[in-house]
């Protein structure tokens, strides 16, 4: 190990921060909508199942390289300087990745609840404070989390609560299921929904190589990937059935668009702080993660601690969200275009594929000379 890493998370800080981390911005801005339609919740959960896949090449190479985290094991497979050279990549990618995750929230709050607000005003304040949560550590964000969720999941259920008894909901517009067959829902799934959120959990075996209890982290993240691939084909579901594809396919923010339907006696309306806070505690966790995932590059090649890196990579951040795409438009064409390909394949499936495929062949050769030498030593003895 490069350094050890005197921060530890419990099993339930792990499995609070993958939930968050998964669920995040994933679940107000309705990815996939445009081509699957009505078929949406279906194409959420074929992409769940597929995520589950990568979540477990994931855990199983921390598994066979117990107490690395993913940029020491970069460096032990591939060698000194190759693994560095991937690993100056990896810190690129969490940097981009972050900045893009912070835009997102920013564009949510200048658009819908903020119009009159400076871009760069909310993403300076959001940056400091993602700033303060890094350079404090790991187990407060953990401890973050823990607080906030029971909040988050009690205000996604009032949101279904108030929309039933709205009469909002119409199952009809869920129908036809599958009327343009799995073309659609297929297209959607690999690489938008795949990647985006469960492919990004890769950022996190940095963290999940350090938890309280290793044995039980590969369960924790199991169950942390199906519970939010629950909530976001649920979710999925709630959209169309309450605005229906077309509409949810049409929509910035689509959560957001559901909630201003909720009208109960003329009394309960506008509930759009219900939603900015979902929003705001996931991507906050996001951001975050993402991060503390390029900073923790940072110490693995300077051997510094990362601590002396928060402010200035933090700002560097927030500037880069700021001049990442002129206007949210070209924002959301470049994550749907280009970003699922060139950037998230190669570094949530290509390189970790590869890395696990020379951890096996390295076990098989091992386990192999240790049986030959073990039959060597029975021939002497005879």
């Amino acid at each position: 190990m490069h350094s050890p890493l005197l921060e530890r998370i419990s099993i339930l800080q792990q499995f609070v921060l993958i939930f968050l981390f998964q669920v995040g911005s994933a679940i107000v801005v309705g990815a996939g909508a445009a081509d699957a339609k009505q078929d949406l919740w279906i194409a959420e959960i074929v992409a769940c199942a597929i995520g589950l896949i990568l979540v477990v090449i994931y855990v199983y190479i921390l598994r066979l390289k117990p107490g690395y985290d993913l940029y020491d094991i970069l460096s032990l497979v591939f060698g000194r300087w190759p693994g560095r050279l991937l690993a100056v990549l990896y810190i690129l990618y969490f940097f981009y990745i972050s900045a893009r995750v912070l835009r997102d929230f920013t564009e949510l709050l200048i658009i819908d609840v903020l119009p009159e607000t400076p871009l760069e005003i909310v993403t300076l304040l959001f940056i400091l404070t993602v700033i303060y949560m890094v350079y404090m550590g790991i187990e407060v964000l953990g401890r973050m989390s823990e607080t906030f969720v029971p909040y988050f999941i009690t205000f996604v259920l009032l949101i279904t609560l108030f929309l039933i008894f709205g009469q909002d909901i119409s199952v009809e517009n869920l129908l036809p299921v599958l009327g343009d067959g799995w073309e659609p829902v297929l297209k959607v799934v690999f690489p938008e929904l795949v990647t985006f959120p469960y492919g990004e959990t890769v950022v996190l075996m940095i963290i999940m190589a350090h938890t309280t209890h290793p044995r039980y982290m590969p369960l924790t993240a199991l169950l942390a990937t199906v519970l939010s691939g629950s909530v976001l084909s649920y979710h999925a579901f709630l959209m169309i059935a309450v605005l229906g594809g077309d509409m949810v396919a049409r929509s910035t923010f689509p959560l957001l668009s559901v909630v201003r339907e909720v009208s109960i006696a003329n009394f309960i309306e506008r509930l759009d702080a219900l939603v900015v806070f979902i929003m705001m505690v996931g991507i906050f966790v996001k951001v975050s993660l993402f991060f503390y995932g390029g900073l923790k590059g940072l110490e693995f090649l300077t051997r510094i601690p990362f601590r002396h890196f928060v402010l200035p990579c933090g700002l560097m951040v927030g500037f880069l969200s700021i001049i990442i795409a002129a206007n949210f438009a070209e924002h959301i064409e470049e994550g749907v275009q280009i970003v699922p390909l060139f950037f998230h394949v190669p570094f949530q499936i290509i390189i970790p594929v590869l890395l696990l495929a020379v951890l096996l062949i390295q076990r098989w050769r091992q386990r192999r000379v240790k049986r030959h030498g073990f039959r060597g030593t029975l021939q002497k003895w005879k």
